[in-house]
């Protein structure tokens, strides 16, 4: 009984620190000093995701959601918030940069993009994608 206490806790420890690692794994950091570049960001180890309107202008408002899925749509991440036009997508389940189409949600409900936007299989980065309607 010793032995199992011992052998749970320290599985306990191991999974609090990959935890931990996985929340620290996506450093954004603001890469401006004036105001009006003080929305760019830099991705490291993540994908920050602009979403523009149809008009050209960072959407607004609660409810919008980026979903990152494979090409043939069979396997899809989790929905990650955008907060004031951005979405930082750090899932703890990409591991590594791969091939992945950007889905736009509001409200659950899919929306219409001018053009489809892929992930970089081998790279990290920022990409922006905008509502057709």
């Amino acid at each position: 009984m010793k032995l199992f206490k011992k052998l749970a806790t320290l599985s306990m420890a191991l999974l609090f620190t990959l935890g931990l690692g996985a929340f620290a794994a996506c450093e954004v950091e603001d890469t401006a000093s004036d105001s009006t570049a003080s929305d760019s960001v830099k991705a490291e180890n993540c994908y920050v995701i602009t979403v523009l309107d149809a008009a050209g202008n960072k959407v607004s408002g609660t409810g919008y959601k980026i979903n990152l899925c494979t090409a043939d749509n069979t396997t899809c991440h989790a929905l990650v918030d955008v907060v004031d036009g951005v979405c930082v997508y750090d899932v703890a389940t990409i591991t590594a940069p791969t091939a992945l189409v950007i889905h736009v949600r509001k409200d659950y409900k899919e929306l219409e993009l001018k053009e489809t936007v892929t992930t970089k299989a081998d790279a990290w980065g920022e990409y922006t994608v905008q509502l057709k309607n």
